[in-house]
């Protein structure tokens, strides 16, 4: 990864294919998708709100997308 780029870290539901906003709330527009730094936040989201079967969108460097199943 390029120095002084980050990762970009979105809950996705699957199920709905919508991305996690905030308090509770869904969108299917990605751009207004809530955005984590780290995984223990959304970890700590998933056990906030009990959600299941969401998983973790990570942004690579490269703009590459992985989804891995991280709420069941």
């Amino acid at each position: 990864m390029a120095k002084g780029r980050t990762l970009k870290h979105r809950l996705y539901d699957a199920a709905s294919g919508r991305f996690f906003v905030r308090n509770g709330e869904w969108t299917s527009d990605e751009s207004a998708a809530s955005t984590f730094q780290d995984l223990a936040s959304v970890i700590q989201l998933c056990l906030r709100f009990g959600l299941k079967d969401a998983q973790l969108q990570v942004y690579t460097g490269s703009g590459r997308r992985i989804r891995v199943p991280i709420c069941e």
